[in-house]
């Protein structure tokens, strides 16, 4: 019985991606007991890091659930920055650490970008308002 050409096809490509893998492993167990790694061994610790953009969004994207046929029927119906946060920048942080920017979404409704100021960092937040 003779194989037909799929068949043999597939077993060469078969082979062919076992061969790249077995080369491919060889050359980092080669460069694994040379010492050169892609994992990080020192870090760098600075007690001064700005802050990350975050985006928050409500737990629940609209007030009510129905077709939004206009802006002004999105805004009626997404919760607003004081009503997700508790106040206009919310009451976790100094009023002036975040700038904070509206972001409107289909799924998620009305979200928002926070940006830590420039000035603010994790050691003036830490020595200038403890929560």
């Amino acid at each position: 019985m003779v194989p037909s050409k799929a068949l043999l096809l597939r077993g060469a490509l078969g082979l062919g991606c076992l061969a790249l893998f077995l080369a491919q492993s060889y050359r980092e167990v080669l460069k694994y007991t040379s010492g050169l790694t892609s994992t990080a061994i020192s870090t760098y610790v600075d007690e001064g890091m700005v802050f990350p953009d975050a985006v928050v969004c409500a737990r629940n994207s609209y007030k009510r659930q129905g077709l939004v046929t206009g802006f002004e029927q999105f805004v009626a119906n997404t919760y607003s920055m004081s009503e997700v946060f508790g106040g206009e920048n919310g009451t976790f942080f100094p009023p002036d650490s975040f700038n904070a920017t509206e972001i409107h979404t289909y799924f998620f409704g009305r979200c928002y970008l926070l940006k830590a100021s420039p000035r603010y960092n994790s050691t003036t937040l830490k020595e200038s308002h403890v929560v």
